[in-house]
């Protein structure tokens, strides 16, 4: 785990608010990690929403883990393939690693396939 400084965070926090997707993921994984900061999932998940509605594929992807494991946000199967699925389009490889994950759990719907099958189209 990184050691954040209080200039680092401050900056994070700059480039973040100005739109910044790289920033936002950071800011959000400060937060997530209560690193400089008090640990706060909600802050967390606003920051990676930020990002992954920017298309930054890290961010969709944590996303992705925040809504299946309930960090932050109520725990949601469909959600959480939503968000794998868009950071497997940008060939973000842990979304990929998420379908074996995927294939322990029962989404309860049709949508639940992402990852690499969704990639691969298979």
């Amino acid at each position: 785990m990184l050691n954040i400084y209080p200039q680092q965070l401050n900056d994070y926090k700059k480039a973040a608010e100005r739109g910044n997707a790289s920033a936002q993921n950071n800011l959000g994984d400060c937060y997530f990690n209560g690193q400089g900061v008090s640990q706060d999932y909600e802050q967390a998940v606003y920051w990676y929403r930020k990002a992954a509605d920017q298309n930054y594929a890290n961010a969709q992807c944590t996303l992705g883990e925040c809504y299946f494991y309930g960090y932050g946000v109520s725990q949601d199967y469909t959600q959480s393939a939503i968000w794998f699925r868009k950071a497997a389009e940008h060939d973000n490889i842990n979304a990929y690693k998420e379908e074996s994950v995927s294939q322990n759990v029962d989404f309860q719907s049709t949508n639940w396939a992402w990852g690499v099958k969704t990639v691969s189209g298979a």
